[in-house]
């Protein structure tokens, strides 16, 4: 912390991300999108789901969660992780089960690992994996979050709030 707050005395834009803005009117941040209005049809098992979108797989939760969905459920798991490479994708799901001391040895059986992003549009995907995936998902688990004791709102809104959103309107895109 003590390093972050002498990096943002020498710059100001990085003092910005730090600090609580006096100015934010969080009433105002407060509304969804009018385009989210859940007005498609449910599916019709959502308690028995066959596939899963998860985000923050790669976090403590996630890894926890995605341990739990994969030995509790028969569903095909995707998770949304963002990456600089496709390659590294498996590798960072399986590197944090090891770190968690998460049995790894079925992390092939039902998961797949894609590149995306809760800051981008369309979570980051193109248009043709966003509407299949808008499809086939029956059931989403967001766990995805930016995680930072010191950074500010306005630093954690296109993860956190705007992520969320994102999530919802993909939660309410097709079905």
């Amino acid at each position: 912390i003590a390093e972050l707050i002498e990096k943002a005395k020498k710059d100001e834009n990085e003092l910005s991300n730090l600090c609580y803005d006096p100015t934010l009117e969080l009433d105002q941040e407060a509304h969804l999108d009018s385009s989210i209005d859940g007005s498609n049809p449910l599916v019709d098992t959502p308690t028995n789901p066959n596939h899963i979108l998860l985000t923050g797989a790669t976090g403590f939760v996630g890894a926890h969660l995605l341990s739990e969905l994969r030995d509790r459920t028969d569903a095909r798991i995707t998770c949304l992780i963002r990456s600089r490479n496709e390659n590294e994708l498996k590798d960072r799901i399986r590197s944090t089960f090891e770190d968690f001391d998460l049995q790894t040895s079925r992390l092939k059986d039902r998961i797949e690992a894609i590149e995306g992003d809760l800051t981008e549009k369309r979570l980051g995907l193109d248009r043709d994996r966003y509407e299949q995936l808008a499809e086939s998902v029956d059931a989403v688990y967001h766990n995805g979050a930016m995680v930072d004791q010191v950074r500010g709102y306005q630093a954690m809104k296109p993860a956190n709030v705007s992520g969320t959103q994102r999530m919802l309107a993909f939660a309410t895109h097709r079905r």
